[in-house]
């Protein structure tokens, strides 16, 4: 019949790219909009979860270059397409298409990539320039911390894997990148912890009545739930805390 012959799959593949489009660009933000406002936490890490487990892996393979607006776009185009090539090969029992649009389409970001990329030595350029913001803070603020150790710092931080979702900073860093970085309302897509060395004191009482510092602990800082906590110790009913 015509359904089944590559008219009709034709027509049931471009039918399914321009509703994955609709939903990609309007549905999707919108019932993100929705459920974040009622479940903030929940619906962070469910886009995390997608950001990192679904889209990265197709991002840093075929589009390692593209940045903005214009990936967005490729990648809801791929997506799409991934989707419509999948209704195609069900419609006309041909389970060899989706295997084709699979190459088809990685070819398709390659081609994209290496036409509208920018140049491998932007990443470098850029980077330089974050450390460089940073050192001149450093000279600014006056904080307690060597050049060297601004450098190391940031370079393994910039030099994380898309995937990781946990950060360790010094108490020194942080303030740097908070001096730095002022937004009004951060909305953190891919880290969800972050690890502050040394930022929570312990002290006891036990020889005298002047406190004595006993220990210093990291504390995690959970982004999404906006929380923080100190392995190891429970805070609940400290001034700290709140």
């Amino acid at each position: 019949s015509f359904v089944k012959s590559g008219g009709g799959g034709l027509i049931v593949g471009l039918l399914s790219f321009f509703a994955c489009l609709v939903g990609m660009l309007i549905v999707f933000p919108t019932g993100y909009a929705i459920l974040h406002r009622f479940f903030p936490a929940p619906t962070k890490w469910m886009r995390q979860f997608c950001n990192t487990v679904i889209v990265d892996p197709i991002r840093f393979s075929g589009l390692p270059t593209v940045y903005g607006n214009v990936e967005s776009a490729l990648l809801v185009c791929y997506f799409s397409a991934s989707i419509s090539g999948i209704a195609m090969a069900c419609l006309t029992l041909d389970p060899g298409m989706v295997p084709l649009t699979g190459v088809i389409l990685r070819q398709c970001l390659v081609l994209s990539n290496a036409l509208v990329g920018e140049k491998v030595g932007w990443q470098q350029i850029r980077k330089a320039e974050v450390i460089a913001l940073l050192e001149q803070q450093l000279h600014d603020t006056g904080v307690d911390m060597t050049v060297d150790r601004l450098r190391f710092e940031a370079n393994k931080m910039l030099d994380l894997p898309y995937n990781s979702d946990v950060l360790m900073l010094s108490r020194e860093m942080l303030l740097l990148m908070a001096s730095v970085a002022c937004i009004e309302q951060p909305d953190s897509v891919r880290w969800k912890d972050f690890i502050i060395e040394r930022s929570f004191a312990e002290y006891t009482y036990k020889h005298g009545p002047v406190q004595q510092l006993f220990k210093k602990h990291p504390v995690s800082v959970d982004i999404f739930a906006g929380t923080c906590s100190v392995p190891g110790l429970t805070l609940v009913g400290e001034r700290w805390v709140k």
